[in-house]
């Protein structure tokens, strides 16, 4: 049991930078603290789950990494359908985005 809270307490330790991170568009040490938080997490965490895979999809895109994007984004639809994500298409790529963090909404 103990193992499990410091897993769990350890995880939102690591989203939370990782969101921090992101914030201040440190992009690649984001996408590690993301990762980390992300092995943290167990599957049955799903709305924990999901935003860290928004979160790295967001990452992705805006280092123009397009498929890490496309894959971040597809688990996070996977795990949270229809939550918080906008879809947007960018030479053929889609990507799927927490809202919170696409500024060009008249694109939509």
């Amino acid at each position: 049991m103990f193992s499990v809270c410091f897993n769990q307490q350890e995880g939102r330790r690591c989203k939370e930078k990782g969101i921090q991170l992101y914030q201040t568009r440190s992009y690649n040490q984001a996408i590690m603290s993301l990762g980390l938080a992300k092995e943290f997490f167990p599957r049955s965490m799903a709305e924990s789950q999901g935003q860290v895979q928004s979160y790295l999809a967001s990452c992705h895109f805006s280092l123009q990494q397009y498929p890490e994007a496309l894959e971040a984004g597809k688990e996070a639809y996977k795990i949270r359908p229809g939550r918080s994500l906008v879809c947007i298409c960018v030479f053929d790529v889609i990507c799927i985005l927490p809202v919170q963090n696409y500024k060009h909404r008249a694109w939509l």
